[in-house]
């Protein structure tokens, strides 16, 4: 399965993109449960920032958007993928339910995101996401 026509690809095991052209029976493996394995993670990030972005983090900060429930232990994970691996000059964390909060210039707000897999309801007060009211 393809996902543009520039052959950009998303959901694929990373070995598995750098050796073949055609995706007909490629591994799917779900991006939200590989967070806890950090070599799928780290090809990935490779696949998404060398080859398809093609940018340099030692130059470019990164932006990142987690959902609403993930751990400090996958947060801390990541970062420092980004600062050891990929020697970046710096990472920002956002919530998603807080950059949608923004994008309506709303303080306060509850924000409901429903995704093919998963639903979460965030409320946010005065600018900051209140963890203890979303529910898991």
């Amino acid at each position: 399965m393809r996902f543009s026509d520039t052959g950009e690809f998303f959901g694929y095991s990373p070995a598995y993109l750098s050796s073949h052209e055609d995706a007909s029976c490629a591994e799917i493996v779900n991006p939200t449960r590989s967070l806890e394995d950090t070599d799928l993670q780290e090809g990935y990030l490779k696949y998404l920032i060398e080859d398809c972005a093609k940018e340099d983090l030692s130059q470019t900060p990164l932006l990142s958007v987690e959902t609403p429930l993930e751990s400090n232990e996958s947060r801390r994970k990541f970062v420092e993928l980004i600062f050891e691996r990929f020697s970046g000059c710096g990472v920002a964390i956002y919530r998603s339910a807080l950059l949608t909060s923004y994008l309506y210039s709303k303080e306060n707000s509850l924000i409901v995101d429903i995704g093919a897999n998963y639903t979460h309801i965030t409320p946010i007060f005065e600018g900051f996401v209140i963890p203890k009211g979303t529910p898991r």
